[in-house]
């Protein structure tokens, strides 16, 4: 399977995922240098990240799971030059475990901001938002 074979909508597994993209199979943030792109995946079923769309922008959480997030070393750092680096950026939902829904390829809407949410051992830290919308 290819990227331009992916229709928005449809549902896919991860390892059809990973067969298109060329990234990894686990993580919210997936790059892969083979294909350029960053495969951001909105998971539905896990509650870590306060993701959430205002009307068609999407809130998404940058990648670290403990204490504040940086910008440097990580995919937090492709996903905010996203607009000027080349990178693709798509996205899947999940709203069943194993089901990845297509929604297309996105760009930043405006420019990404802290925010403060709860890392995975319930203590306060400063997180990246980055609003997307579809391309």
């Amino acid at each position: 399977m290819n990227i331009s074979d992916l229709s928005i909508g449809n549902v896919y597994t991860n390892n059809e995922i990973m067969d298109a993209f060329g990234c990894a199979f686990m993580g919210g943030m997936r790059r892969s240098k083979k294909t350029n792109t960053l495969v951001l995946v909105f998971d539905h079923t896990k509650s870590l990240y306060d993701d959430c769309w205002d009307g068609n922008v999407l809130h998404y959480t940058g990648m670290g799971k403990t204490g504040d997030q940086v910008l440097k070393g990580n995919q937090n750092k492709t996903l905010y030059e996203s607009n000027t680096n080349g990178v693709h950026v798509h996205l899947f939902e999940v709203f069943h475990e194993g089901r990845y829904t297509y929604q297309g390829e996105v760009k930043l809407a405006g420019k990404p901001y802290k925010s403060i949410q709860k890392d995975e051992n319930y203590n306060d830290r400063e997180v990246w938002i980055f609003p997307l919308i579809r391309k």
